[in-house]
């Protein structure tokens, strides 16, 4: 008998006998807890317990919210139950509302006063890993913003008006 269940914990899955075969995945979850797949049909040598969801991408604010511990797990961060990281999801999830709405109504001051602001996550996150003895994997968790405040500015520069100046 083999057991297991998702990263979240929320879904159980037993599978009773030896499977005839599994396959190795290489993404950064499934090597670190050293994950193999094997397949079989539910009913059929396998039993699956718990609620399943379909795993959406919705950001990390939204996956802070609702399964926390997947995206602290992708990022080698202990799993925890306090309510603290589903609040840091929410406030991700609001910012991305505002960065939505001033892109839809072309709030170029809003948009060039957020990127300075994006920026610096990366260095706070960087002193918070020297200073406070935060995982070092915190650091990537700033990095796609990064990537993407760089673009931004690019892309206000390049377009002709005020805010390009």
């Amino acid at each position: 008998m083999i057991e297991g269940s998702c990263l979240c914990g929320s879904v159980r899955w037993r599978f009773e006998g030896a499977p005839d075969g599994a396959t190795a995945c290489n993404c950064t979850a499934c090597r670190r807890y050293g994950v193999l797949w094997a397949y079989a049909y539910e009913g059929e040598g396998i039993e699956v317990a718990g609620e399943t969801r379909p795993y959406v991408r919705g950001g990390v604010g939204l996956a802070l919210m609702l399964v926390p511990n997947v995206v602290l797990g992708l990022f080698a961060m202990p799993v925890t139950s306090e309510v603290w990281i589903r609040i840091v999801g929410m406030l991700a999830l609001y910012l991305a509302v505002y960065d939505l709405a001033a892109a839809r109504g072309n709030w170029a001051a809003f948009i060039a006063l957020s990127i300075p602001l994006r920026l610096a996550a990366v260095v706070f996150f960087g002193l918070f890993v020297l200073l406070a003895s935060a995982p070092p994997m915190l650091v990537l968790l700033a990095l796609p913003d990064f990537a993407f405040a760089l673009w931004t500015w690019n892309a206000i520069r390049r377009a002709p008006g005020p805010a390009s100046r």
